[in-house]
Protein backbone atom coordinates (compact mmCIF):
# COMPACT_ATOMS: atom_id res chain seq x y z
CA UNK A 1 0.00 0.00 0.00
CA UNK A 2 1.13 3.53 -0.65
CA UNK A 3 1.32 6.21 2.03
CA UNK A 4 -1.70 7.90 0.46
CA UNK A 5 -3.77 4.69 0.61
CA UNK A 6 -2.86 4.04 4.25
CA UNK A 7 -3.61 7.59 5.40
CA UNK A 8 -6.87 7.61 3.41
CA UNK A 9 -8.00 4.58 5.47
CA UNK A 10 -6.87 6.21 8.73
CA UNK A 11 -8.18 9.71 7.88
CA UNK A 12 -10.30 11.23 10.60
CA UNK A 13 -9.16 8.61 13.11
CA UNK A 14 -6.15 10.47 14.51
CA UNK A 15 -2.94 12.24 13.50
CA UNK A 16 0.29 11.11 11.84
CA UNK A 17 3.74 12.67 12.03
CA UNK A 18 7.13 11.88 10.51
CA UNK A 19 9.51 10.68 13.22
CA UNK A 20 12.42 9.54 11.04
CA UNK A 21 13.53 9.97 7.45
CA UNK A 22 16.56 8.46 5.73
CA UNK A 23 16.86 8.17 1.96
CA UNK A 24 13.71 6.49 0.66
CA UNK A 25 12.68 5.20 4.13
CA UNK A 26 10.20 7.24 6.17
CA UNK A 27 8.85 6.26 9.60
CA UNK A 28 5.55 7.72 10.80
CA UNK A 29 4.05 7.72 14.26
CA UNK A 30 0.25 7.58 14.20
CA UNK A 31 -1.87 8.44 17.24
CA UNK A 32 -5.54 7.47 17.16
CA UNK A 33 -8.33 9.20 19.03
CA UNK A 34 -9.03 6.40 21.52
CA UNK A 35 -6.78 5.22 24.35
CA UNK A 36 -4.08 2.85 23.10
CA UNK A 37 -4.83 3.47 19.41
CA UNK A 38 -1.40 4.09 17.93
CA UNK A 39 0.95 2.68 15.32
CA UNK A 40 4.41 3.07 13.86
CA UNK A 41 4.37 2.85 10.07
CA UNK A 42 7.49 2.43 7.91
CA UNK A 43 7.41 3.24 4.22
CA UNK A 44 10.20 2.31 1.85
CA UNK A 45 10.14 3.70 -1.68
CA UNK A 46 6.69 5.13 -0.99
CA UNK A 47 5.17 1.75 -0.02
CA UNK A 48 4.25 0.34 3.38
CA UNK A 49 7.01 -2.03 4.55
CA UNK A 50 5.42 -5.21 5.89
Amino acid sequence: MTKEQVFEILEGEGEGAVISESGDVVMYSYDGKSLGANASLMFQGGKLDE
